[in-house]
């Protein structure tokens, strides 16, 4: 058989030699890195996620100021409220004359009233010697008059009994002012006057008591007149008592007197009325010395110091010094508040005398700061949730205010808040 020539061999599969593959591995496909993005990741899917947390992020700052706008809004409503600073009309005054206090005044006149004060010390003096004493016991009463509206005159030696039958007396004539009426309810005359025992010895040392007067029995104002203790009943003594020398005594005496006079007007100052003053100077005080038996060897020595004040209602020495020293003054409610810039000098120091006067004269010198007053309830009424444009409509029905400022919480309000308990009132003055 003749030979094929090569290009006719065909392989069983039916393929040519020249058209078999090289080589069987299959070609991978070629993969591009993105710069800028994940491998495997569009660009699209990217940016959608940025978009998403750029809104988170606005909606969580967005919640924030929320939530700091409702707290501002919050507290602002708790803490609202609204001052008021009123400058109330003032003068500044120089007080400086002699001037007359009533008991009973008149109209436009001063009225004056008394206050008492006693305190006392005891302190040891070495005893020196031993001597026969005899000594009346003695005090004070306040003596009523519920008999009419007449005073009633009591001789000198009146005698004042007590239930257990002690007798104690006068020792000069006195006048006991007459009963009076004061908002429908009638109020007996009264009078502070010293007692003294009828005889002497310890035993009239007593307690407080009520007193009678025995020479009105059988006459009607028995029983209409009549006393109560002021001080117990002291000092009465008979027997042999120990003695310290008088130089001792003295110096006991006046160490005892000093420190309660330091005390005693502390004491005065803390228990006046409220409402009244009592001016630097408008004071008398007396010490009463007394001795008694220790031991063998020692004596006590009692200091007793009672001061008399002179207290006047501060409303009324307001108005009296506004009318004495403002030549302008308008009869409207005024007040002091530096009464300590005065000094008041009694013209009569007799303690007795003025214990039972019906008028003092007194001066005064220094300077005060009168300030009128109005009704500060009745302003923070009348202001009440009212604008702030409304004030001087408002403040023209009160005279005695020069001027004011209206400080609203928080500050863009403009007007009074409607609580009154949020309304505050702050005096200013000049």
């Amino acid at each position: 058989m003749p030979d094929k020539p090569l290009q006719d061999v065909v392989s069983g599969s039916g393929r040519s030699i020249r058209r078999i593959p090289l080589s069987s591995r299959e070609s991978k496909p070629t993969r591009k890195l993105i710069r800028g993005g994940p491998i495997g990741k569009s660009s699209d899917l990217g940016s959608g996620n940025f978009r998403r947390a750029r809104e988170s992020r606005f909606g969580i700052w967005f919640l924030a100021a929320s939530s700091v706008l409702v707290l501002f809004l919050v507290l602002s409503a708790f803490f609202s409220g609204t001052k008021v600073k009123i400058t109330p009309k003032q003068e500044d005054v120089f007080l400086n004359g002699s001037f007359t206090a009533f008991e009973e005044p008149q109209s436009g006149e001063l009225k004056f009233n008394l206050m008492t004060v006693t305190r006392e010390a005891s302190a040891e003096a070495p005893a020196v010697s031993e001597e026969f004493v005899s000594e009346k016991a003695f005090g004070e009463i306040i003596i009523y008059n519920n008999y009419s509206s007449a005073g009633q005159r009591l001789i000198a030696d009146t005698r004042f009994e007590t239930p257990t039958g002690l007798i104690y007396r006068i020792k000069n004539a006195v006048n006991v002012p007459g009963r009076k009426t004061t908002g429908g309810e009638t109020v007996p005359g009264s009078l502070s006057v010293k007692v003294y025992a009828d005889e002497t010895g310890e035993e009239y040392n007593i307690a407080l008591s009520d007193f009678t007067i025995p020479g009105l029995k059988g006459d009607p104002r028995y029983g209409k007149f009549y006393a109560r203790s002021k001080t117990p009943m002291t000092g009465g003594m008979e027997g042999n008592v120990k003695k310290t020398s008088p130089e001792e005594l003295q110096r006991v005496s006046a160490d005892l007197e000093k420190r309660l006079q330091a005390e005693i007007l502390t004491e005065a100052m803390s228990e006046k009325p409220e409402g009244f003053v009592l001016l630097p100077g408008a004071y008398l005080t007396k010490s009463q010395t007394e001795t008694s038996g220790a031991s063998e060897e020692s004596v006590f020595v009692t200091e007793k110091v009672t001061l008399l004040g002179i207290i006047f209602d501060e409303n009324d020495f307001a108005e009296f010094a506004a009318r004495s020293a403002v030549s302008s003054y308008d009869n409207l409610p005024v007040e002091i508040k530096n009464y300590d810039g005065l000094k008041f000098v009694l013209l009569d120091k007799n303690y007795s005398g003025v214990e039972s006067a019906e008028s003092i004269d007194f001066s005064l010198d220094g300077n005060a700061k009168i300030i009128w007053k109005f009704d500060e309830d009745s302003l923070i009424k009348d202001l009440l949730g009212q604008p702030k444009k409304r004030l001087d409509s408002i403040l023209s029905k009160y005279p005695s205010i020069e001027g004011a400022k209206i400080i609203p919480r928080p500050f863009w309000k403009r007007s009074v808040d409607d609580n009154p308990n949020k309304v505050k009132i702050e005096i200013v003055l000049k």
